[in-house]
């Protein structure tokens, strides 16, 4: 694992997965900031967790030269039981959401939007939905319409 990777883990391990689907505004995976407008995405992708994450114009320099201060890592995550697992059918089209994410390519800050149509979220806010994909968490996010298609909400 890359040391960007391995800082970006660090974040994640900040924060607590659900396994109910909810819809609220997008936070700087850092500083818990409301983010409007253009956000940076990076993309963590371990053994543990695949997922965007989405840092605010201040916390990004700050993450690129790792004088990111984080909160205290959330401790007893039992990643079997985090996240809901979804049907077979469903699985793979989330799979398939998976997939087409650009994780290869260089942090990029642009608008987020909706990981099935990838129209841009109304207001910054969308379904955070986390799939437990054989114990790898994995966070999408859905406007309205995408979440009911998938049947998330």
């Amino acid at each position: 694992m890359t040391e960007e990777q391995e800082r970006l883990l660090a974040i994640v391990h900040t924060w607590q997965p659900s396994a109910k689907p909810e819809m609220r505004d997008f936070r700087c995976a850092a500083c818990q900031n409301y983010m409007t407008g253009e956000v940076w995405h990076r993309w963590l992708i371990s053994s543990e967790f695949r997922t965007p994450v989405h840092l605010c114009d201040s916390c990004d320099p700050k993450f690129r030269t790792d004088e990111l201060t984080l909160a205290p890592a959330i401790t007893g995550l039992n990643r079997e039981d985090a996240g809901y697992v979804y049907p077979p059918e469903i699985a793979e089209q989330f799979r398939k959401i998976f997939f087409r994410w650009p994780v290869a390519s260089a942090p990029v800050r642009k608008q987020i939007v909706c990981d099935d149509c990838n129209q841009p979220l109304p207001e910054t806010k969308g379904y955070h939905v986390w799939w437990n994909d054989r114990g790898v968490l994995t966070e999408l996010h859905f406007d309205l319409a995408c979440a009911a298609k998938f049947g998330t909400i």
